[in-house]
């Protein structure tokens, strides 16, 4: 029985030894897998990190920018808008000036638009034609005879603002103020933002 027991003692304490040495591996090759696992999970966690910030950096340059573009133009929009306010403003000026004034003006622009060597006539609106002065038709006509033509203030009214209509034969030229102002109104822009900037 004692050579059994030994027998058995002996193999019982190989066995032992090699479960531990198996043990021992096990918690070795345990050991290094964890530190690789956690060598990894520290790169992609420092990657992710250095991904995010990147793209934190990219997000916050894209929102500088739009907001910057969003800034540019609320600014050229009031700019905009305070042009076309001065512009509002000066036609709502010129419909409104006093009578001799608002007359002098329109005998200026006739002689900028009055047609040489044509007869024709001038057609003013209902208001204009119940306030214009007593000399307004004689000095109309004198203008177009300087250009060697010959010029009748119709006492047919026409439906513009203010301003007025030359008609020869067929031909109508619009000189409203309402036509004057838009045909300026991209010169008008540029000088009013020159003014104000």
């Amino acid at each position: 029985m004692a050579g059994v027991e030994k027998i058995t003692g002996g193999s019982a304490a190989d066995a032992e030894k090699e479960a531990a040495e198996i043990v021992a591996a096990a918690e070795a090759s345990a050991k290094n897998e964890f530190a690789a696992a956690e060598a990894k999970c520290r790169d992609i966690s420092n990657e992710a990190k250095g991904k995010t910030e990147k793209d934190v950096a990219i997000y916050a340059e894209r929102i500088q920018s739009q907001c910057q573009q969003e800034a540019k133009m609320a600014k050229l929009k009031a700019k905009q808008e305070m042009i076309a306010d001065v512009i509002s403003e000066a036609y709502g000026q010129v419909l409104n000036m006093e009578d001799g004034q608002y007359f002098a003006t329109l005998l200026r622009l006739l002689e900028r638009n009055v047609e040489k060597n044509s007869k024709g006539e001038l057609l003013l609106n209902e208001k204009d034609l119940k306030r214009k002065p007593a000399d307004f038709d004689a000095k109309a006509s004198e203008i177009a005879k300087a250009a060697g033509g010959e010029l009748t203030v119709s006492s047919d009214a026409v439906k513009i603002d203010g301003g007025f209509i030359l008609r020869y034969g067929m031909i109508e030229y619009n000189n409203s103020i309402t036509e004057i102002f838009e045909e300026n109104k991209e010169k008008m822009q540029d000088i009013i933002s020159q003014k104000l900037w």
